[in-house]
């Protein structure tokens, strides 16, 4: 997190938009605290086992569809 700060922009939730597969979908991005930072650690975990250590300190960010 030292180096990439863009996160910092959803401390309170923020509109977004993602692109996933080519289609664009309208969120609101929120930085993930507490209970929902371990929810979200454990879901990426899960996903990219791998990848799991590298995220034990970095800031989470957890995008919810709007529309």
């Amino acid at each position: 997190p030292d180096t990439k700060r863009w996160w910092r922009s959803f401390a309170e939730p923020h509109r977004a938009v993602v692109l996933d597969r080519g289609r664009r979908h309208d969120v609101v991005g929120t930085l993930a605290e507490g209970p929902l930072r371990e929810a979200a650690r454990d879901a990426y975990a899960a996903r990219y086992p791998r990848a799991a250590p590298l995220i034990e300190d970095a800031a989470l960010v957890v995008f919810e569809r709007t529309g």
